[in-house]
């Protein structure tokens, strides 16, 4: 919690629409999505297996026009 914390608190010292500011909003906004895969152990902390997944879907939509 020690990196929501800090810039939680720092939110007030920075321009909202600037980009820090709107990565500190992102953040606090979708922390609990952000932090998902901490509840799961040996959730992996990448996302490559869904990646991979999408672009062999896309390939083959592509091939089937």
């Amino acid at each position: 919690m020690c990196l929501r914390n800090g810039l939680v608190n720092k939110e007030h010292k920075v321009e909202p629409n600037s980009g820090l500011g709107q990565a500190i909003t992102y953040m606090r906004t979708h922390w609990g999505k952000l932090t998902r895969f901490l509840h799961v152990p040996g959730a992996p902390i990448d996302n490559n297996l869904c990646n991979a997944a999408r672009s062999i879907t896309k390939v083959v939509a592509i091939w089937q026009v």
